[in-house]
């Protein structure tokens, strides 16, 4: 009788094990998965470097290179889920959305504590903020 109690035990215990490598397995191709998209953005921007490496572009042609590697990157985290949000100039400073790098004097009072210059833009996975926009607040000061 307790032999075959052990006999059972065991047998749970190589089922167990067996599901657990099996989870294991399925998590790891679900993780691949998730992670292709991104793959494939970085496959395209790997390549759009290396050909303007073979080929520099000329000074007029840096600007739309390097906007070209932007849209890339936007594209590659908007596959995760996280998407740039707008930041105006003239909107309400808030600290929820936005990071001060520093105030700017202003004379327009209309401008004061408000967004007057965005130095990087900020990021969203829905309504949560995962990267606060760097932005310069105006300061209202009289001439």
């Amino acid at each position: 009788m307790v032999g075959r109690e052990h006999e059972r035990a065991r047998h749970r215990e190589e089922i167990i094990d067996r599901l657990h490598r099996e989870n294991e397995s399925l998590r790891r191709g679900e993780l691949d998965q998730l992670h292709e998209p991104v793959r494939a953005a970085l496959y395209r921007l790997y390549d759009l470097v290396r050909r303007a490496e073979v080929q520099p572009p000329d000074g007029e042609h840096v600007a739309p290179l390097l906007g070209m590697i932007g849209d890339e990157l936007a594209e590659a985290l908007g596959r995760t889920g996280v998407e740039i949000f707008e930041v105006e100039f003239g909107e309400p400073y808030d600290s929820a959305r936005h990071r001060p790098l520093g105030v700017e004097p202003v004379t327009d009072r209309g401008l004061d504590g408000k967004v007057v210059e965005v130095c990087r833009e900020g990021f969203a996975r829905g309504d949560v903020i995962v990267r606060r926009a760097q932005v310069r607040v105006g300061k209202y000061r009289e001439d």
